[in-house]
């Protein structure tokens, strides 16, 4: 009778690398594609609104001409109606010039800063136990909606993104935090980003 010892322990078997180095690679490489398509954006975006301004600026200039000439022709002569309604005509069109610039200021300064800042700084805060499925920019507002493998995951994944630019020294206003059918935690965190992200 004949006996044998196998010294080819499992552990000694060759393992199945689920994440190669060239995954890794592949995903730095997209990453890094995917921030310089968004600056790309966001500067060809704040060229347009800035060719915008520039046009409204012009047309308020010539508004506010165009109304102190009318007004100094009220002053020289016996009020028109029809003089009176194209007074008051162009000073509506002026406050709606006025309205659409400081909108288009507000899309200026988001799309030319903070939309690209706060891509990259959250990036940089990466968690491997958190990860985002909805980034809601809404005016002044920031939402990140979210889900993490565990509870304790989020406060930590908050901590990390106190340290990047964008969100240093911002108090987040409102969070909600509840669990789903997968054993997961979902979050939906609001902050109010100081502006140019400091």
């Amino acid at each position: 009778m004949k006996s044998s010892i196998n010294f080819y322990t499992d552990d000694l078997k060759p393992r199945i690398e689920i994440i190669t180095l060239s995954f890794v690679l592949t995903m730095a490489i997209v990453s890094v594609a995917l921030m310089l398509g968004i600056s790309w954006w966001a500067a060809s975006h704040h060229e347009t609104v800035k060719s915008q301004g520039q046009q409204l600026s012009a047309q308020r200039t010539s508004l506010e001409s165009q109304i102190k000439s009318l007004s100094e022709a009220l002053t020289s002569r016996r009020p028109e109606q029809a003089l009176l309604m194209e007074v008051a005509s162009a000073e509506k069109t002026l406050q709606d010039n006025k309205l659409l610039l400081a909108r288009l200021n507000d899309r200026s300064r988001l799309a030319s800063h903070d939309y690209p800042s706060l891509m990259l700084d959250l990036a940089k805060a990466h968690h491997q136990d958190v990860w985002l499925s909805r980034i809601l920019v809404n005016g002044e507002q920031v939402y990140l909606q979210g889900s993490a493998s565990a509870a304790e995951s989020v406060p930590e994944w908050i901590a990390q993104l106190s340290d990047v630019a964008f969100f240093h020294g911002v108090e987040f206003e409102s969070a909600q935090i509840s669990e789903n059918d997968q054993q997961q935690v979902d979050f939906v965190l609001g902050a109010l980003p100081k502006a140019g992200g400091q």
